[in-house]
């Protein structure tokens, strides 16, 4: 695990965290060109970046398989 920087540092559990890619909905995320940019600044802050994901909310409603998508595995 990388060195932490002080306001991490201390914690008695890692500070996991994923980079969320934006949608469409502007709502949360970052830009897909961004991505990287925002994860190696949370790693150089002293976080574990575990990895991305986006959420694609906004289309609920409109297109059956979409719904479906967004969906877990478990949940079809």
């Amino acid at each position: 695990m990388s060195a932490r920087r002080p306001h991490v540092r201390g914690s008695t559990w890692p500070v996991e965290v994923l980079v969320e890619i934006g949608s469409g909905s502007h709502r949360t995320g970052v830009q897909p060109h961004a991505a990287g940019e925002v994860g190696k600044a949370a790693a150089d802050a002293g976080l574990d970046v575990v990895g991305v994901c986006t959420f694609p909310g906004h289309d609920y409603g409109n297109d059956a398989r979409v719904a479906s998508a967004a969906r877990p595995r478990s949940a079809r």
